[in-house]
């Protein structure tokens, strides 16, 4: 019995591209449509894949460009060249006439994020991303479009009105904005919503002095009734607002990045206007109301415990100077749940500071354990070894280790202070904190996802705390190890090819993996897998001294193994290390991501 046509689309969409490439075998119309199904998205990383692709177009058969619905573009595509966005967008307009999204986006950001966008485009990967604006595209090109991440190049223009009815996510600077609100004003709200079907709204100052007031956000409101993810950056919130209270309800996740609060006003005025809010990202924030610092602080602290359905909460300070430091925020939570004040439902907590930074600032956080004991997701920086409070601990780890380098302040803290994590992020941008990958995983008996960046990782645990024998597997199923030295490589290995039977998601970047020894009859390293990965990113790693100039991939099967992709070997005349070949055998790949230098990296 054959199978009706009519299902061949609904089952390809559940497959991998791999996957799509074989039913591509078995027929003439099982190929049309798995060939649809994987022309759909596009993810362009590399200026060469955005050069290939530009390359690839003007052959491809129309029926396959129609087939186009999505394009993802990394900024580091455009390096030095953001001219190229605006031919690109052309380009793109022309040849995939069905396009519906098109976006431009950069590794920076809330790592945070509700917004499907920041998932499609890391294929699962836990990164920041934030939306690129270096060049803007004629809406008029892309009759189809449902989310742009770039800006419009028209404001207000009465022949977009169709599309704006049909967009769900959209970039606008603050200008754009203000230009709309000028074009259809309050006496026109009673006219339908000009975005009824807006989920996601990035809103940019572009470097306008326009202050947000209750005109714009009651305009919102009526034109945007089923927003969701709203991202505010570098624009003024005022101090000028009706009394008639606004509520927005729909809006569940909020990011504010070197926004400008004039007031402390406008705290119980935000709680009011958003009271469904699950996320709150705070980037650099600015606060404008100088002579009272600490009434702002315990503005901010209200909203963020007046908001009952708050399970997500992010804060960064990379470039901000505020007159109250991020520690004293974190403090503040920890205090009120303490003292029983807060019915904290917190799940996710991230928490980001610049190298700068000299104290760190999760010390009470991670010694609160009705807080830590119902986080699964947590967000971690690594101060510098120079940190008193941090040299305090180190040394009583230090010591309670017998010399072994161990992650510091998790010696100390309670068994079970981790054991509901199932995603845990350490970065650390300068100083060499040392973390030991085996105790991680004894801590975090349920991790799922981990990634770790700037620190030198080591294999044992702590012999005094863990003395235990290690289980001989492990959960974890993504692992993205960035910017790291990674010592006893032998160990390390062992560990991926027999200890994470579940690993679906290996990245390495930018990172250099000593003593790791060769087999007598390999002059090349090769790390051996028996798992199928979803994704394989390589970029920039050295090992023993030696950059991998170019990825072989094997795939194991039964009849033996194959080589599925080789990299083209590249002449670095700036790197003045001896090339190797980097193996990785496993049982199939997905998605690969290999560059030999972070110039070209998408990161």
């Amino acid at each position: 019995m054959s199978l009706p046509t009519e299902l061949v689309p609904l089952i390809l969409q559940h497959l991998t591209p791999r996957h799509l490439l074989n039913t591509c075998l078995v027929s003439r119309a099982w190929t049309y449509h798995s060939l649809v199904r994987l022309y759909d998205t596009v993810y362009i990383h590399t200026k060469h894949q955005l050069k290939s692709f530009l390359k690839s177009l003007h052959g491809l058969p129309l029926t396959y460009r129609l087939a186009i619905r999505a394009i993802l573009v990394n900024d580091g595509a455009f390096y030095r060249d953001y001219r190229l966005g605006g031919t690109c967008a052309l380009v793109f307009g022309i040849q995939c006439p069905r396009m519906k999204v098109f976006s431009c986006v950069m590794p920076y950001g809330t790592l945070l994020s509700d917004d499907p966008l920041v998932t499609d485009w890391a294929h699962g990967r836990p990164m920041p991303i934030f939306i690129k604006n270096m060049f803007a595209v004629d809406l008029s090109r892309f009759p189809r479009l449902c989310r742009i991440g770039v800006f419009p190049m028209n404001e207000a223009a009465p022949e977009h009105e169709p599309i704006y009815r049909q967009l769900t996510g959209l970039v606008l600077t603050e200008y754009q904005l203000e230009t709309l609100i000028d074009e259809y004003p309050d006496a026109h709200l009673t006219i339908n919503a000009m975005f009824p079907a807006l989920q996601t709204l990035h809103l940019d100052h572009y470097g306008n002095d326009h202050c947000l007031d209750d005109i714009d956000l009651a305009w919102l409101q009526h034109h945007c009734p089923n927003l969701h993810h709203l991202s505010m950056k570098g624009v003024t919130v005022g101090d000028r607002w009706i009394p008639k209270p606004l509520v927005h309800a729909t809006v569940r996740s909020l990011v504010l990045t070197s926004v400008h609060i004039a007031t402390v006003e406008c705290f119980p005025l935000l709680t009011t206007l958003y009271p469904n809010l699950k996320l709150i990202s705070l980037i650099d924030m600015n606060f404008q109301y100088q002579r009272f610092p600490h009434l702002m602080l315990d503005g901010l602290l209200s909203w963020i415990t007046d908001c009952p359905s708050l399970t997500s909460f992010s804060i960064i300070e990379y470039e901000s100077d505020p007159h109250w430091t991020m520690e004293e925020v974190i403090d503040g939570l920890v205090d009120r749940v303490n003292s029983g004040s807060w019915n904290c439902r917190l799940n996710r907590i991230e928490i980001g500071a610049s190298r700068t930074h000299q104290i760190f600032p999760a010390k009470r956080l991670l010694e609160c354990q009705p807080l830590m004991q119902q986080l699964d997701t947590l967000f971690l920086p690594l101060i510098s070894s120079h940190d008193t409070t941090q040299g305090e601990v180190q040394m009583e780890s230090d010591h309670c280790s017998s010399g072994q380098p161990t992650l510091y302040l998790l010696c100390h803290l309670a068994p079970d202070t981790f054991a509901r994590l199932t995603t845990l992020h350490l970065n650390q941008e300068r100083g060499h904190t040392h973390v030991s990958l085996v105790q991680l995983l004894l801590m975090c008996p349920t991790l799922v996802t981990l990634q770790l960046g700037g620190i030198d990782l080591h294999h044992d645990a702590c012999t005094r705390h863990f003395p235990a024998i290690p289980p001989a597997t492990f959960n974890l199923a993504n692992l993205t190890v960035t910017h790291t030295d990674v010592y006893r490589a032998d160990l390390f290995f062992f560990l991926l090819q027999h200890q994470l039977p579940r690993l679906s998601s290996l990245a390495i970047i930018g990172t250099r993996i000593h003593q790791l020894s060769l087999a007598p009859q390999e002059s090349d390293p090769f790390l051996r897998l028996n798992v199928a990965l979803r994704s394989l990113w390589v970029i920039a790693v050295d090992i023993n001294d030696h950059f991998c100039f170019s990825l072989c991939l094997h795939e194991n099967q039964g009849s033996g193994r194959m080589a599925r992709y080789t990299s083209q070997p590249i002449d670095d005349k700036e790197n003045d290390k001896p090339p190797i070949d980097f193996h990785v055998a496993c049982l199939y790949a997905d998605h690969v991501l290999f560059t030999h230098s972070e110039r070209t990296s998408p990161l």
